[in-house]
């Protein structure tokens, strides 16, 4: 389960990486390696919850099937809004950006369905779900300081309304708009979106950590079963 997610956080990390470095050798350069470096952000989430899933329901392999299948098809209809030409012009980009605060909102459905099934006691105490909570806020944070940079920028034809559109982004970045012209290097809001994500992926492997210590050193099964026959008698 480990692997799972490291594996996807070095996809998504080494992606991010390529299209920061190449982006600015030509068009076609740009355009291949942005939506690579979507997709990697796809494959991260996909390969958190995974790994997630499978120590909060350690003991129902069903549960686990149910909640896989979710997350795939969700992360696999962001990924075709992504990769397919039909879906990459500006007519879907809402449902691109939709796409994305879905599949980020999905990973609340097995946190629910955790607390209702073993109580909340159970799922702060031995899930890791604390965690998940303080990570969910990162990447909350992060996604929608790029969500408002994405929105700000529908690339029209023409360098003066690209003008426009740019001072209009400008408006409604933090810090940007705070102090216009002195955070041009450090301190970006797409900074403190990159930041934002590295600290939400330490702090998940904090999460599985604290969930496989859990399931590998306790009796997790008969305490999920004693937490389920509270929930059921309440």
């Amino acid at each position: 389960m480990f692997n799972i997610f490291f594996c996807s956080a070095e996809s998504c990390l080494s992606s991010s990486a390529v299209y920061h470095l190449i982006g600015c050798h030509s068009h076609e350069a740009e355009q291949l390696w942005h939506r690579r470096d979507l997709l990697g952000i796809v494959i991260l989430t996909v390969g958190t919850f995974i790994p997630g899933i499978y120590y909060i329901f350690y003991c129902d392999p069903i549960l686990q099937k149910i909640h896989w299948t979710i997350v795939v098809f969700c992360g696999s209809a962001t990924a075709a809004l992504i990769s397919i030409p039909k879906f990459r012009t500006l007519r879907w980009r809402k449902a691109r950006v939709s796409a994305y605060v879905a599949l980020g909102a999905s990973a609340l459905i097995p946190l629910l369905h955790g607390v209702q099934v073993y109580g909340l006691e159970y799922m702060l105490e031995y899930s890791g779900m604390k965690w998940y909570l303080v990570e969910l806020l990162l990447y909350g944070g992060g996604c929608g300081i790029y969500a408002v940079r994405t929105l700000c920028f529908p690339f029209p034809s023409g360098l003066s309304m690209m003008r426009e559109i740019s001072d209009l982004g400008v408006q409604f970045r933090i810090p940007e708009r705070i102090a216009p012209g002195h955070f041009d290097i450090w301190f970006s809001s797409h900074q403190i979106f990159h930041v934002s994500i590295l600290c939400a992926i330490c702090v998940n492997v904090i999460a599985l950590m604290e969930a496989f210590t859990a399931c590998h050193t306790l009796d997790i099964c008969y305490i999920q079963s004693v937490h389920q026959a509270r929930g059921t008698k309440l």
